[in-house]
Parts: structure tokens; sequence; C-alpha cells
């Protein structure tokens, strides 16, 4: 978002006028069957949306640079492994507990993602994310200080899912000084 907002103010200067207006929500329902069109496998009442393919981003990406940063071990390693190079673990009751779960995970685009029967595949995160996930939707711009309950159902609403997210959540909010 970050470089977004560099290249609306490198923009900025070639108009003459301009004007950023609030749009109510009542009036924005066409940008949020948009904003839905991505994870939604069927669109809900208007069943036709106009789409326009962009050749290239708008945002180059030349500035990402790749780390080769040793990967610690967390919950999500087996499943990775399972998926992408067919690596069981040595534990023969781990490894009959993981082939049992695994069709429940998927790797998207190299991220893994769980499947939900109530919500879109929800993206795995790892320790250091969901901490950092669980801080940004209690504490962030759009944080509330919601309560732990609260707070993991906002997180899978999002899209994020962890083992212990709702106990995660619980605790961070406890510990929160703000609540």
């Amino acid at each position: 978002m970050a470089k977004y907002l560099t290249y609306f103010q490198s923009l900025k200067s070639t108009f003459q006028i301009l004007r950023v207006l609030k749009v109510p929500k009542a009036e924005n329902a066409r940008a949020d069957q948009l904003s839905k069109l991505a994870t939604a496998e069927e669109l809900q009442g208007n069943k036709t949306v106009l789409m326009d393919y962009l050749d290239r981003p708008t945002i180059s990406e030349v500035d990402v640079m790749d780390i080769d940063a040793p990967l610690e071990t967390n919950w999500t390693t087996p499943f990775i492994n399972w998926l992408r190079n067919g690596i069981l673990p040595e534990d023969p009751i781990k490894a009959r507990k993981l082939v049992y779960r695994e069709n429940r995970y998927q790797l998207r685009d190299g991220i893994l993602c769980k499947r939900s029967f109530s919500y879109p595949w929800l993206r795995c995160m790892t320790p250091l994310e969901a901490d950092y996930t669980l801080r940004e939707v209690h504490e962030g711009v759009c944080g509330n200080h919601a309560g732990g309950r609260t707070l993991s159902h906002k997180l899978l609403r999002q899209g994020y899912f962890w083992p212990t997210m709702h106990q995660d959540a619980i605790d961070f909010v406890r510990k929160c000084d703000r609540c």
C-alpha cells in the first residue's frame, strides 16, 4: 500500500484539481462486489461484473529482494514438506496424522492454505506472522480492541488460520494494557 501511496503522490502534481471523496457504504455496493470477487466462487445477486485486466502491474516490484534465510521449523513445515516434496515425518504416528489431515490443506502460489466450510481458503500463518496479524487486527488502523473470541473470529473472517489462534487471541487480549 505504501508503494501505491507514493505512486499517487507522484501523480498528484500533474492534475490541476484533485478531490478525494469518501463514498458511503450504501452507495458503494459495486466496489464491495469487486472486492469479494477475488475470493468468491460465484456472485450473489448481480451476476455480471465488468472486469478490466491490466497488462502489467501499476507498481513494479523491482525493489523486492530475495533473502535466503534459514527457515525455522513450525507447525506448517511438515505440511509444506509433504505437499511440495512428498517428504513425510520420521515418526509413523505423525506421518499417518499428516496424511489424514493433508486433504484440508493446499499450496496456492507457494503459500499454505487451509480449506474452510464457512470461509474462503484461509492463509496458514507461522508464529511470527500470527503475532503480527494479532497486533494489527487488534490495535491497527481498523482495530477496536475487541475481546479474545471476537478477535479470533475476526481473523478467520479476514482469511487467516493457525491451530492455536483462539487461545492466542484470548492471551493477547489479556496482556493488552488498553483493554
